[in-house]
């Protein structure tokens, strides 16, 4: 089983969208924060769930039912979570 870890650029991009959804709708913020984390948790099991991005070791899920990308790192049996993007948005360099 593979363990899952966050980097600081995940968290304040979960943070974020937290609070740009929370504007609107707190509750639906929550929500949609605990849809990306219950994802996450399946690379837990399955750490290849996500398909190879740009070619190289990044992998990337898109999250079922929302607009959004989570793009990570498998190493080892450790499975960085790297950063959580708006498909609207350019993936970082």
């Amino acid at each position: 089983m593979a363990t899952i870890e966050f980097s600081r650029q995940s968290v304040d991009d979960l943070r974020q969208i937290r609070d740009h959804i929370a504007q609107d709708d707190p509750v639906a913020a929550d929500r949609v924060v605990l849809r990306i984390l219950q994802s996450v948790r399946l690379f837990e099991q399955f750490p290849a769930l996500g398909a190879g991005w740009r070619g190289d070791a990044t992998r990337a899920l898109v999250i079922p039912g929302l607009p959004y990308r989570v793009h990570y790192q498998i190493n080892g049996d450790v499975v960085e979570i790297l950063t959580i993007v708006h498909m609207r948005r350019r993936f970082p360099r």
